[in-house]
């Protein structure tokens, strides 16, 4: 048996080298050691908490002769907290899915929430600790001096004129108290992420907003520091130059050597600043996120836009050839294109069904509200927002495309690019539809985005452009599901281009499951070809089949990804199962589909009003799921 640490430094030591141990196996061992890592992570939170709130006096007395290792263990305390939510998020979500999963992911996010507000509040007052010192050192450097005849009969005074036996509060380093910072930022974002996942979007907001003000913050500091150390290197250089006792080789050393730091100085704070302004744009691309799930679209333009300012001032900082993860870079920033083109096409969506609802041509009266200005200038702003949706997926497919070149071999960037293709096809889709309600000039935008019409995926020169695609009414399947195909395709740069590189990408996968159901729709709902489109619903559902096989394994190290990543969110993997029985459904295998989806129910992830009413599930009897 280990023996027990006794004494505080003792206890803390033996605290620092357990949450080192327990972050160094969840790093090699991946989900499967989450659950192992609560626990251990825990019982280090438990001995920090311990001796920071120990009020004996030899502890007392530790503490305050050595006030660093004190902030040290606050600030490991707070990161402690921190791992604590993340490990107990995803041990909720390890294992095959089980009808108490949802509950018991459910309890892991109120534990989750509260880890992370004690972390907060640990890191708020290790700040507030740097900003109380801070403040008196000011006093202290702007008070006049009192002389020593001026002191009263009782030594009031002093050197500063405060009382001699009064205690300063204790150093707190800058270094440390800028490490505090971020991760008071990192541990907002994560809570305010907690929230989003419980689709509580109004409880995250005022969450996310703090932490983008906290990397603003944080930004903003590291852009300081990077202008001091600029400022130190050239002062060294000049001082370098003006001694006339350069010539002497122990000084021409030191000088050396005080350059060399500068320039060191230099370097750290360029790399602080790039992840400063990385992590504001992913915090800022998270903000949009939350109002476009709310339905607030200006709202999420303008913070996406800011997140675009401050990727690309990122982008201008990094320089792959020191070693910056400028692929990583180039990927968030696409990302967050991608989900900017994801919630414009759902406002193009809204805005088309306005005007049809107010257009004789869909079958609805007039609204005599609803007069033909009225009419024109909602045209209008389709138009608008189609070419705003083009110029969208232009510079997504360009972040992307640079980020799949800076990473080969690595699927994130060619996954993310599916989703994209995706969300292109959405558009196109909506813009052919909506051609009796809208002008046609309206595709003409799509021009730039270069759309071809080509059934072959690395086509570059298609002799039909968006224009004509739109407006013609002779068109085959692949010409309208051009997008499709490419993100199908293993030279596409899209899912199946991922899975040439991992065969069991999870999410390469359900990607392309996706893209085979939604070609079947449209060759029975635009074509009418019932034999293409059982062919496409085929082939998802045998994708689909690959995807609930990896999924079964979900984070126990046979999973996803070999190293037992998380598996993910327990709703967006019951989003998969039900999505496989739609397509086993559309494929002809009823039996199969009735029984993922009475699986799919017995574990919380859909109700039986949901798939009477879905349309993809149409003359499947009741009997089939409801047993």
């Amino acid at each position: 048996a280990e023996s027990v640490p006794t004494g505080t430094e003792a206890v803390v030591a033996d605290a620092l080298r357990r949450k080192d141990a327990a972050e160094k196996k969840l790093s090699r061992d991946g989900a499967v050691a989450s659950a192992a890592s609560v626990d251990a992570l825990v019982e280090v939170a438990n001995a920090l908490r311990s001796v920071l709130h120990d009020t004996r006096l030899d502890t007392v007395k530790f503490w305050e002769a050595a006030p660093g290792k004190r902030h040290t263990s606050i600030l490991a305390l707070g990161e402690t907290l921190v791992a604590i939510a993340q490990c107990t998020l995803v041990a909720s979500r390890v294992g095959p899915l089980h009808p108490n999963l949802i509950h018991v992911e459910t309890e892991a996010r109120k534990a989750a929430i509260t880890a992370y507000s004690e972390a907060i509040d640990t890191f708020t007052h290790l700040c507030g600790l740097r900003e109380q010192y801070v403040a008196e050192q000011k006093i202290i450097a702007h008070s006049k001096p009192v002389r020593l005849y001026q002191q009263n009969a009782f030594g009031v005074g002093g050197v500063h004129g405060s009382r001699k036996d009064k205690k300063r509060l204790p150093l707190v380093a800058v270094e440390l108290a800028n490490v505090a910072a971020g991760a008071l930022a990192n541990a907002l974002a994560g809570l305010g992420d907690v929230f989003v996942q419980c689709d509580e979007h109004a409880v995250a907001l005022p969450v996310l907003l703090k932490a983008e003000i906290a990397y603003d913050t944080v930004a903003n500091r590291c852009a300081r520091s990077v202008q001091q150390a600029e400022n130190s290197y050239q002062k060294t250089i000049e001082e370098s130059r003006r001694d006339i006792a350069g010539t002497n080789s122990h000084s021409v050393a030191l000088q050396q050597q005080q350059q060399n730091a500068a320039s060191r100085g230099q370097i750290n704070a360029a790399t602080d600043v790039l992840d400063a302004l990385w992590n504001l744009g992913d915090a800022r691309g998270k903000l949009g996120e939350c109002y476009g799930a709310r339905g607030e679209f200006s709202e999420a333009c303008g913070w996406r836009k800011k997140a675009f300012e401050a990727f690309d001032h990122a982008v201008s900082l990094a320089d792959s050839n020191a070693g910056d993860d400028l692929s990583g870079l180039l990927y968030d920033w696409g990302c967050v294109w991608v989900a900017h083109v994801q919630t414009l096409c759902e406002e193009l969506t809204l805005l088309v069904l306005n005007l049809r609802s107010a257009d004789a041509s869909s079958g609805v009266s007039l609204d005599a509200s609803c007069s033909s200005s009225d009419r024109e200038r909602l045209a209008q702003t389709i138009t608008h927002k189609f070419h705003e949706t083009t110029l969208a997926c232009v510079a997504s497919d360009e972040k992307l495309r640079n980020s799949i070149e800076f990473s080969q071999g690595d699927t994130s960037g060619l996954v993310a690019r599916g989703e994209l293709l995706q969300t292109k096809n959405e558009i196109v889709r909506l813009a052919f539809e909506s051609h009796n309600f809208v002008a046609t000039d309206v595709v003409g935008f799509f021009d730039d985005d270069g759309m071809g019409t080509s059934s072959t995926p690395s086509s570059t020169n298609a002799s039909t452009n968006a224009n004509s695609l739109i407006n013609s009414r002779n068109l085959s399947v692949d010409q309208l599901c051009f997008h499709l195909r490419q993100a199908i395709a293993d030279n596409g740069k899209g899912f199946g281009a991922a899975l040439t590189v991992d065969q069991r990408n999870f999410d390469a996968v359900v990607g392309v499951g996706e893209c085979y159901f939604e070609l079947g729709k449209i060759a029975i709902s635009v074509f009418g070809d019932s034999n293409a489109a059982r062919s496409e619903f085929t082939k998802a559902w045998q994708t689909y089949q690959k995807a609930l096989q990896i999924a079964q394994h979900g984070g126990n190290g046979n999973g996803a990804h070999l190293s037992g990543d998380d598996p993910g969110n327990v709703k967006d993997r019951l989003q998969v199962a039900y999505a496989a029985a739609c397509a086993a459904y559309a494929a002809g295998e009823t039996e199969t589909a009735g029984e993922l989806l009475a699986n799919v129910l017995a574990c919380g992830g859909g109700t039986r009003t949901q798939i009477s009413n879905d349309e993809d599930l149409v003359g499947l009897s009741p009997g089939a799921w409801g047993r």
